[in-house]
């Protein structure tokens, strides 16, 4: 069996070119397009429901660690991605412009944001796929594993398959894992990358897994596997919370949003806010329990909002 090594890319605002960077494949609230060279496949995760849906482009930024931004006009949605990945600190990704495009007020726009530390690089297939095997160590992580589910569905003679983003380190078969926030326990049956089977997936492969022990009526988009023990489950959390200068609304105790953690993206409530050095830290209940890991880094969003990425923050407790 052959070892792959995959590439997982948020790209934003790419529109028609996504089809040059790949063949068409899973579409939910973000399309996948796909190729494989040799043992490189590249996956390219368009959130094409952007911007009427917020979330679209929450779950792309969740499951991927290097962005490719394309620049056709300085506009709103373009200054809202910016936006989002620089509270997100996604500072590893490319950066295309069309023709046209002022480069000067974009080099503006993004000073002083993650963004800035994105790399220009033309619109070509070949030189983006070429980029990203240079910037291979920015696809994984000492997090450890996990997986967050993004579809799942019954396979006669199979059973149970999942499929989702391997994150963190390698995922081999027969692993044993728990499903959570449920802490099912659960092993791993067979692995495929790319429609082959594989004995193993590292960090960024998006997988196929055919799961024992699960049936799919106990299975929820956004549900993660990780290894048993390593995820907290609850209805609250603390969170060392950063806001947009751009979002006016305040930040207060009542106050409702959502936050994406992973794929969950769940309504919450402040209950507590505190100012401490220069820190806010806020508490958050969710409206159900949901998994994480300390240090885990969230999405604020307000969808009714005129700046609807409201901030972010990393999980303390």
């Amino acid at each position: 069996m052959m070892a792959f090594k995959s590439f997982s890319v948020a790209l934003l605002n790419a529109g028609e070119f996504a089809r040059e960077l790949g063949k068409k494949g899973t579409s939910t609230d973000f399309t996948i397009y796909d190729i494989k060279q040799g043992n490189n496949i590249f996956g390219f995760f368009d959130p094409h429901q952007y911007p009427d849906k917020i979330q679209s482009l929450a779950n792309v930024l969740m499951l991927t660690d290097f962005t490719i931004l394309v620049v056709k006009q300085l506009d709103m949605p373009l200054g809202e991605m910016v936006i989002a990945l620089d509270l997100m600190k996604k500072d590893k990704g490319l950066v295309i412009f069309d023709e046209y495009v002022e480069k000067d007020k974009f080099a503006a726009m993004v000073k002083g944001t993650s963004v800035e530390k994105f790399e220009v690089t033309e619109k070509r297939s070949s030189e983006i796929y070429e980029k990203l095997t240079q910037h291979e160590a920015a696809f994984g992580d000492d997090s450890g594993l996990r997986l967050n589910i993004d579809a799942y569905f019954d396979v006669k003679s199979i059973g149970t398959v999942i499929l989702g983003i391997v994150k963190g380190s390698t995922l081999s078969m027969h692993d044993k894992l728990q499903l959570y926030p449920s802490k099912k326990l659960i092993s791993i049956r067979s692995i495929q990358v790319h429609d082959e089977d594989v004995k193993e997936a590292t960090a960024g492969s998006r997988v196929g897994l055919a799961l024992k022990d699960a049936k799919v009526d106990e299975l929820d988009r956004g549900m993660i596997l990780a290894k048993p023990g390593s995820l907290d489950v609850a209805n609250e959390i603390s969170v060392d919370a950063e806001f947009s200068k751009y979002y006016k609304e305040g930040v207060e105790t009542g106050r409702s949003f959502f936050v994406a953690i992973g794929m969950q993206y769940r309504q919450a409530k402040v209950t507590d806010v505190k100012e401490s050095g220069g820190r806010r830290i806020i508490r958050i209940q969710m409206q159900m329990p949901t998994a994480f890991k300390k240090g885990e880094r969230i999405l604020i969003v307000d969808p009714n909002a005129k700046t609807r990425i409201c901030g972010a923050g990393t999980i303390v407790g």
